[in-house]
């Protein structure tokens, strides 16, 4: 793995601050990132999948024209309306920026549809392809895929957000698709040390195409059994499998088909169980709305989710009780010793699993012992 090794090219970022809008998915770093790679390499096809208002697109553009690249560049994405703001056209940066330049620049826009419904029109010898789509499973996963055929041995893969998840400011745990392909993949692979983030370590990385990619390719082929975001929908679906029919085995296929119905499988049964969870929690909102000092159970996972879920619902939490032969944890948050309440006076709800909470309430418990369901603690474990 190569780090540190692209020189980072600033210049082309100045275009951004003439724009009418500096709408741009990506920082300055990854977009210097980015130019650096162009400026290395000197790709003469460029596709960028993921194109939202444009401000990347006006950065390669700007890039290509200050190196005098004869590149032609190929932007795509499935939505005709820029996802933030419905009223304006997807890449509607784009046009501001070739007014700029004021040069004739090979730039085709394809959006409205799906990327394999463009690869024959794009063509062949494709030698720098940038995904920034959607960054959850399967994503970029399925558009690389897709294009890979087209690739050239040595092309530059550019990917976008491949530590999004562990980036606090934006917390989408899901948002593993990037760095999924960039560690299932086989390649020379890019990514550099620089101050984008409290990881010092920008979110952009790239790998190289070659014959090793496409020799193990069922790597990512299989990484598609990986729990999925979301599922396409039908159509989309049924494009991409008609293209991987074109140019991969049947027993890849296959293993594309089974991705997707295994995950159709999996979402269905979360989607029920985060319905019944979400009723549960309803529940127990609903038992506690008269109750007074109210207190948590147990102040680990399950007690401490579950205090700041009932908080979050406007339930009035006095802090955590804990069995007398328990250290008390240093938080921020009262916790009391279950000798030390009066529990005649007070609520507990039971912030553990099932079967600690049945050895809880072996004995008789009054009904200010409030049991939470599995449907909830369910919801506690996944969702929050």
């Amino acid at each position: 793995m190569d780090m540190n090794k692209i020189e980072l090219f600033r210049e082309p970022l100045n275009i951004k601050r003439v724009l009418l809008d500096n709408n741009a998915e990506m920082s300055d770093l990854q977009h210097a990132l980015l130019c650096g790679l162009i400026k290395q390499y000197k790709p003469k096809k460029i596709v960028e999948v993921g194109v939202a208002a444009g401000g990347t697109t006006a950065v390669i553009l700007n890039c290509i024209f200050m190196l005098e690249l004869d590149s032609e560049v190929y932007s795509v994405d499935s939505s005709e309306k820029y996802y933030r703001d419905g009223n304006k056209n997807t890449g509607y940066l784009v046009e501001e920026c070739k007014n700029y330049l004021g040069k004739e620049v090979k730039h085709c826009m394809h959006v409205g549809g799906y990327l394999p419904e463009y690869l024959d029109e794009i063509g062949d010898n494709i030698d720098f392809l940038i995904l920034d789509t959607m960054h959850t499973l399967p994503g970029e996963l399925l558009d690389f895929l897709a294009c890979l055929p087209r690739l050239n041995d040595g092309a530059i893969v550019v990917l976008h957000d491949i530590i999004l998840n562990h980036l606090t400011e934006f917390a989408d745990v899901n948002a593993i698709a990037t760095r999924v392909l960039l560690s299932s993949v086989v390649g020379k692979k890019i990514i550099c040390r620089e101050n984008d983030n409290q990881y010092n370590y920008i979110g952009l990385g790239a790998f190289e195409v070659t014959k090793e990619t496409r020799k193990y390719i069922e790597n990512v082929f299989s990484a598609l059994l990986m729990t999925w975001n979301y599922i396409p929908d039908s159509e989309q679906i049924g494009l991409y499998r008609k293209h991987f029919l074109r140019y991969y085995s049947n027993d890849l296929v296959e293993e594309y088909d089974t991705a997707v119905e295994m995950n159709r499988n999996t979402l269905l049964k979360k989607r029920m169980v985060r319905k019944d969870g979400l009723y549960g929690i309803y529940e127990l909102i609903n038992k506690l709305a008269d109750r007074k000092n109210i207190f948590i159970y147990g102040c680990g996972m399950y007690g401490t989710k579950l205090f700041d879920c009932l908080e979050s619902f406007g339930v009035k939490i006095e802090g955590y009780v804990i069995s007398d032969n328990q250290v008390k944890p240093e938080i921020d948050k009262r916790v009391e010793y279950i000798s030390d309440i009066e529990s005649s006076d007070c609520t507990f709800v039971l912030g553990m699993n099932v079967g600690k909470q049945k050895d809880i309430c072996q004995s008789d418990k009054s009904d200010n012992w409030i049991n939470v369901g599995e449907n909830v603690l369910s919801i506690l474990r996944n969702c929050l």
